[in-house]
């Protein structure tokens, strides 16, 4: 999973594409309850045993996984191991989307990895026009919300 310094020069063009013919672009925060220090061996949902607990990073990366698998082509996927969230930022996404597509997620996250997933986000240019400063909104509106149970709609006011 590549880490956000090697997809960096890919975001920065999505951007600059995204100012160019004045497009949205929706940065997407996944990030693991707080409350969550590792995963149980055996947890996930597919029915099969774990060899081994996750934790900490190793988890973060497993996420950005699940995450990527799951989201469309054009969208860039990064992991953050010790912040222990997944960035995405996806490009030309509605909130009307985003919210069909961030309540799936949240789903499959925590059935895959039987832990809850948090998803927060900030949208450019509505909440900043610098990428790191999008991802900053983002984790702002994560740290202002309570953690939801597992099932519920994102975490996002906007839901």
């Amino acid at each position: 999973m590549p880490q956000l310094r090697e997809v960096l020069p890919r975001i920065a063009v999505e951007f600059e594409r995204a100012r160019r013919y004045e497009r949205t672009v929706t940065v997407a925060v996944f990030t693991l309850d707080p409350g969550v220090a590792s995963v149980p061996a055996g947890t996930g949902g597919n029915g099969l045993n774990g060899a081994a607990a996750l934790g900490g990073r190793s988890l973060a990366v497993v996420l950005a996984s699940v995450v990527r698998q799951a989201m469309r082509e054009i969208d860039l996927v990064t992991c953050d191991p010790a912040a222990r969230c997944c960035v995405v930022v996806m490009p030309e996404i509605g909130l009307d989307e985003w919210r069909r597509s961030m309540t799936r997620m949240r789903q499959l996250c925590a059935a895959r990895l039987g832990c809850p997933v948090r998803a927060d986000i900030a949208v450019f240019p509505q909440d900043g026009w610098v990428f790191l400063d999008l991802v900053d909104a983002a984790q702002r509106h994560a740290l202002a919300d309570k953690p939801q149970p597992l099932g519920e709609a994102a975490s996002n006011p906007a839901l």
